[in-house]
């Protein structure tokens, strides 16, 4: 062999190998573009959504937020189907089921498994296998909120009408009306402030069309009004504690689940809702994939100036919905604000809300004036009698207790200190 032949051999190998690397490249690229692709859900279109949780918590504009499903001519919405199994739970301890079986409620703490059957059986429709404390809760607590007009699909009011003209043992026949129109309905929406994120996984791998809002509010202005109602079972630390645990809880866990079920998870301020309606309901139906119904645009451009919930202990009032999300900042005492501010002092960071000491900044100096205005006014009394010996600073303020058991107190950690003990807490809402 010739040096010239190897050569012209060598030169080929070469460029075959090349050829082989670039092949081998392809092969490579495409095959990592196309897991890639398969993470991100770019391969295949997403399911059409078909169900909607919005995940809440009490006093934080849930019927406001809900109303945006409750408006949509082609959603079945329930507000808080789960309420009526916690009042089974406290009071008869037994389920009844439109077949007219019957079942014990789970204790206390361990009726996580029973709820999430409820809310997949609720997304899909199977009504017969969902107890009648949910489809018709106790019809003298329900009727006047669980099935109020202003909170019910609107679609619903056949099924009204069906229950109320029955006695309770016979409401189990307005079941099929229920079932017609849930299974003509484009959209599933349950608004739930009893289930926690960390239970939602299974619901989401069994429900493709599933997505869910996790709606939040600043927790001094929904802990402000949930006190003001005497809602509270325990003092502000208590209530405050509870809260936010609950919040930080729910917040580590949707960023955990925003990584394994991306564009399934959104969240939602109250307060940017009701500041900015129209950009945030669009922002909400875009993250649905669903385009907004002329219903709903409507109705939010007509009501948000003055909107309207019914009067009671689980809707505001009539006023516009802006200066109602922020209303308690003029009425927290400052205390109050200042005792939450201290407990929920992570959540408030995390969620991007701002210190009392920055939102009541004037408020505080005032009351620290006046403060000082009255240890002076008693000291110059003092000093008047000639005995300024006793003069004596006015005590401080305490927070104005509204707890209905104040004799049951009782310190708790920190909302960001992950303890076990709180893993099992559950706010009983009074019906």
């Amino acid at each position: 062999m010739t040096i010239r032949s190897f050569c012209l051999r060598l030169r080929y190998m070469k460029r075959l190998i090349k050829l082989l690397g670039i092949i081998s490249l392809f092969y490579f690229l495409r095959e990592v573009s196309f897991q890639i692709a398969k993470s991100l859900n770019l391969l295949d279109p997403p399911p059409p959504t078909t169900g909607v949780i919005i995940l809440t918590y009490q006093r934080s504009g849930s019927t406001f937020a809900g109303e945006l499903f409750n408006r949509h001519p082609k959603s079945f919405y329930l507000f808080e189907p789960l309420w009526g199994i916690y009042r089974a739970m406290e009071k008869e301890k037994i389920l009844n089921f439109p077949d007219k079986s019957m079942r014990h409620t789970p204790s206390w703490g361990m009726e996580k498994e029973l709820l999430l059957q409820i809310t997949d059986n609720l997304l899909n429709c199977r009504l017969k296998e969902v107890p009648m404390e949910t489809l018709a809760p106790g019809r003298d607590e329900s009727h006047s909120f669980f099935f109020n007009m202003d909170h019910r699909s609107m679609n619903l009011k056949r099924y009204r009408e069906c229950l109320v003209s029955k006695k309770r043992p016979e409401e189990h026949q307005c079941v099929p009306i229920l079932s017609k129109y849930c299974n003509h309905a484009k959209l599933v929406a349950l608004k739930i402030l009893r289930l926690r994120m960390e239970w939602l996984p299974p619901l989401l791998d069994k429900n493709p069309g599933l997505k869910v809002i996790h709606l939040v509010r600043d927790p001094r202005g929904s802990l402000f009004s949930r006190m003001s109602r005497r809602l509270n079972i325990c003092d502000v630390n208590c209530e405050a504690n509870v809260r936010c645990f609950h919040m930080a809880r729910d917040l580590r866990w949707r960023r955990k689940m925003e990584a394994i079920y991306p564009g399934r998870l959104i969240e939602l301020k109250y307060e940017s809702y009701a500041e900015k309606p129209l950009m945030e309901l669009n922002r909400i139906y875009n993250f649905l994939n669903i385009p907004v119904p002329p219903d709903v645009e409507d109705w939010v451009q007509e009501n948000t100036d003055a909107f309207f919930e019914r009067k009671g202990n689980y809707a505001t009032t009539k006023e516009n919905s802006s200066a109602a999300a922020h209303a308690w900042e003029s009425r927290i005492p400052v205390a109050m604000a200042m005792d939450i501010d201290n407990v929920c002092a992570d959540v408030l960071e995390d969620f991007g809300y701002r210190k009392a000491s920055e939102i009541l900044k004037d408020r505080i100096t005032k009351e620290i004036k006046k403060e000082g205005m009255k240890v002076a006014a008693y000291s110059q009394k003092s000093e008047d009698k000639g005995n300024p010996q006793t003069a004596k600073p006015p005590k401080k303020h305490d927070v104005p207790s509204m707890d209905r058991h104040e004799s049951a107190q009782r310190k708790v950690p920190k909302a960001h200190d992950n303890k076990s003990q709180f893993q099992n807490i559950h706010i009983r809402l009074k019906p």
